[in-house]
């Protein structure tokens, strides 16, 4: 089996991490676009219950969004400082000590958490906004559909993370 280099090795994992937080500020700003979408459209009704539970759970969705870019942010900050300049002793080492690697999967299984988290934080809110005024009920199951795509982006930004290193 031919061995990889290990500044291909650092720079697969800073890649990955790169495209993943890029993604994810992408998600925030298309659910930000979103929720400015229903309030433009909702004109007159903008304080009725399905209004404002739909966009309850936008920003339920962002800030699912906002905490997954962290991780991002965080798991690239630890790539970037665990592995020293390209080329050095300290770059093998590094690889050597499987830093990217670790640092990759822990990045992916915490993504993996926030997942469940969104999900989580969807059927709580649904739940809350059917106690408190189900008239918002159907504008909470249209914010959590457009805050479940979120989950299927962290997942599909997982497997390429996982799949980079």
């Amino acid at each position: 089996m031919e061995r990889v280099p290990p500044d291909v090795v650092i720079a697969r994992a800073v890649r990955a991490h790169t495209r993943t937080l890029v993604a994810l500020a992408g998600a925030c700003l298309a659910l930000a676009a979103v929720g400015l979408g229903g309030l433009s459209l909702a004109g007159d009704d903008l304080r009725t219950p399905p209004i404002t539970a739909g966009l309850t759970l936008l920003g339920v969705g962002q800030v699912c969004a906002l905490a997954s870019a962290a991780v991002a942010g965080v798991g690239l900050v630890r790539v970037l400082r665990g592995v020293g300049e390209p080329g050095s002793d300290a770059s093998s080492d590094a690889v050597r000590e499987d830093v990217p690697r670790t640092t990759t999967r822990a990045t992916a299984s915490r993504l993996a958490v926030l997942m469940r988290i969104t999900l989580g934080a969807c059927v709580l809110a649904i739940t809350v906004w059917a106690l408190v005024a189900s008239a918002g009920l159907l504008g909470a199951f249209v914010g959590a559909l457009v805050t479940a795509q979120l989950v299927v982006v962290l997942a599909l930004l997982r497997v390429h993370l996982l799949r980079s290193v």
